[in-house]
């Protein structure tokens, strides 16, 4: 017995699903961003068909942009307080230095007085002690207080620092995502429009 191929046509109206089909979804990121909701501000016809990497469609940027800016000027203002601070240090650590050489400078000529005293009376010679010993104490306070000073800086500038590296992690967070607002295709295939809830086309 001859075989003829059977062919078994169905006419229907609606709509073929794929067999095979990759959803596309917003970029990974948005939440770390605090962007939780974007608009597509552009995508190609439902219907085209697409190569694996090619532009399909791409999101609005204007949230994304608008916080880039604000984190670049929230740097620019921290490192301006960074140069500040620094500026600040090196004042008050002048300062100070200033002020135990000065102490210094007393204590050496005190000394001096004191050689040169060995033959005035002892009232003369004790006063010279005295006034020594004052400027030793002098010195020890004003050291005391360089290391204080030293410290509160070093601690200061490391908090200006931390707050830029803060900054600075979310900029490279945001930027990343930028990237990511140009949307490529997965796979080869046809572009097709997903329905909503009530089965109407949505983007």
């Amino acid at each position: 017995p001859s075989k003829e191929l059977f062919t078994r046509q169905i006419f229907a109206s609606g709509e073929l699903k794929a067999k095979k089909s990759l959803k596309i979804r917003a970029p990974g990121g948005m939440r770390a961003a605090n962007i939780y909701q974007t608009s597509i501000k552009d995508l190609i016809a439902e219907g085209t068909i697409v190569k694996k990497g090619e532009y399909i469609g791409s999101l609005d940027r204007t949230e994304l942009e608008g916080k880039l800016s604000e984190i670049t000027s929230q740097i620019e203002t921290e490192m301006t307080k960074l140069e500040q601070t620094k500026i600040d240090t090196a004042i008050s650590m002048k300062e100070i230095r200033d002020q135990i050489a000065d102490v210094e400078f007393n204590m050496t000529n005190e000394r001096l007085e004191m050689e040169k005293s060995i033959y005035e009376p002892d009232m003369v010679i004790e006063q010279s002690k005295i006034n020594l010993q004052k400027s030793e104490r002098s010195l020890r306070q004003q050291r005391s207080k360089e290391a204080l000073i030293e410290v509160q800086s070093i601690a200061k500038v490391q908090e200006v620092e931390g707050v830029i590296n803060q900054l600075k992690g979310k900029l490279k967070i945001l930027s990343d995502l930028s990237g990511k607002f140009s949307i490529s295709a997965p796979e080869t295939g046809m572009l097709i429009y997903a329905r909503s809830w009530n089965g109407k086309k949505t983007v």
